[in-house]
């Protein structure tokens, strides 16, 4: 199965390329066998995180950058932040 990485819908392309490089390098498909989706919305500034298989994992939460204005990349920051959250309730919960 092919699991996927992914950003779209965000205000800035550039921030979608680095956004889309940062899950690919820090969540292997390996080792992650989940989908990751970065989702932007335009009449918000959170970002939707969506984590999800084909079977038992379907999680879907919000990233605000407002608390991460001070990076270089507050709406990646955010995303990644809340992506390492959800990734290790799962190992928690040992479902990863």
């Amino acid at each position: 199965m092919t699991w996927y990485r992914s950003a779209s819908n965000l205000w800035d392309k550039k921030e979608e390329r680095y956004i889309q490089q940062q899950l690919e390098q820090c969540w292997l498909t390996s080792e992650y066998p989940v989908h990751i989706y970065i989702v932007g919305a335009a009449n918000t500034t959170a970002v939707t995180v969506q984590i999800f298989n084909d079977t038992n994992i379907r999680i879907i939460e919000q990233a605000y950058p407002e608390g991460h204005l001070g990076a270089v990349h507050p709406i990646a920051t955010a995303a990644m932040a809340k992506v390492g959250e959800i990734i290790n309730r799962l190992k928690e919960l040992q479902e990863l």
